[in-house]
């Protein structure tokens, strides 16, 4: 069964979620607050959650992932990504969704992976 996790991701707060059923439905996986959101503290928070992913990944929770994070933490992101995890990304967003409430983030992914968003 092929599994696919979307991460909204900002430098205060990450969730993660899994679509329920290929209905466009969310559910909440993961929840990870920054103890100390200031700009010093970005990396640490994008490594913890490289590492929170790596670990289900090899656990093969998941097999694929969306990223959506405000541009400025998506690149802190992408320079924790390393082999095999970041191919595992099929879209990236460069969008700060977390304030989006959870009945409208739907509106803002690619459900069901009918449509795939590649961004640089």
């Amino acid at each position: 069964m092929h599994v696919h996790w979307f991460v909204i991701a900002s430098e205060k707060t990450i969730n993660i979620f899994t679509e329920v059923n290929d209905r466009n439905i969310l559910k909440l996986i993961k929840n990870f607050e920054n103890p100390i959101p200031e700009e010093a503290s970005s990396v640490p928070f994008a490594k913890t959650l490289i590492h929170f992913l790596t670990n289900e990944h090899r656990l093969k929770n998941f097999n694929s992932l969306t990223i959506a994070a405000e541009p400025h933490f998506l690149g802190k992101i992408k320079g924790q990504l390393k082999p095999p995890l970041n191919e595992t990304v099929k879209n990236w967003i460069r969008k700060d969704l977390i304030k989006i409430p959870l009945k409208h983030l739907p509106d803002h992914l690619p459900l069901s992976q009918s449509e795939t968003i590649k961004l640089p």
